[in-house]
């Protein structure tokens, strides 16, 4: 089965209901193109594509140990025809980091199984977003 890319104007049409159900204006973080930030200098971290495989750099990891507040951690799964848009902790994805796989740049790498009770990172342990 053909994975579907995730391109700039689905990640603009992911923000806009972002936006439009949290009440908030998400600003994009110029070293990342995956991390926004609210009014409230709130965290969203927003990875997309049709696969179940996503990463994140040791760098772009690092950046987010700079903020103390909870945040949210969206994984946008993409089909021919809709995305699916899971939102959860940002904190609790943070501090199960040493659970992630290292890649051999040394970033990070996870793997996304979505059940009926809620999206969950699975490679060697698996956790939960809620």
């Amino acid at each position: 089965m053909k994975t579907e890319k995730f391109t700039e104007q689905d990640r603009k049409l992911v923000l806009e209901k972002l936006e439009r159900i949290q009440k908030v204006k998400l600003i994009s973080v110029k070293s990342s193109r995956k991390l926004y930030l609210d009014e409230n200098d709130l965290p969203f971290l927003i990875f997309g594509g049709g696969g179940n495989w996503h990463g994140i750099t040791e760098k772009g990891m690092s950046e987010l140990g700079n903020y103390q507040k909870e945040g949210a951690f969206v994984v946008v799964k993409k089909y021919k025809t809709k995305m699916d848009i899971n939102v959860g902790s940002l904190s609790v994805f943070f501090s199960n980091k040493n659970k992630l796989v290292r890649t051999k740049s040394n970033g990070f790498q996870f793997h996304c199984v979505a059940t009926e009770d809620g999206l969950y990172l699975a490679r060697n342990s698996r956790f939960s977003l809620q």
